[in-house]
């Protein structure tokens, strides 16, 4: 195997552990809301913190801009602030 096949390898490896890690903070988050919710303590987000906006950017660096383009966004951008406004106006 040649040196530059590895490096790939490796790379797509660690960028697949990101988008994994990436997937479950988020879903903690959810279960987490969920759990308030049904302890009837939930309150709806009313801004999105630093640290969701550094994993939604994960995820959409992951998915790549090629797929975000294809399932209609502008931009990486345009799709991360469509998901920010869905999770503070779920509705």
């Amino acid at each position: 195997m040649s040196a530059a096949l590895r490096a790939s390898l490796l790379w797509s490896g660690v960028a697949l552990v990101v988008l994994i890690v990436a997937i479950a903070a988020i879903a903690r988050k959810l279960t987490v809301s969920i759990w308030y919710m049904l302890r009837g303590l939930f309150a709806p987000l009313k801004q999105i913190d630093a640290s969701l906006r550094v994993k939604l950017a994960k995820i959409a660096t992951a998915i790549g801009v090629e797929k975000i383009r294809h399932l209609g966004y502008k931009s990486k951008a345009a799709f991360i602030e469509e998901k920010i406004q869905w999770l503070l106006n779920p509705a």
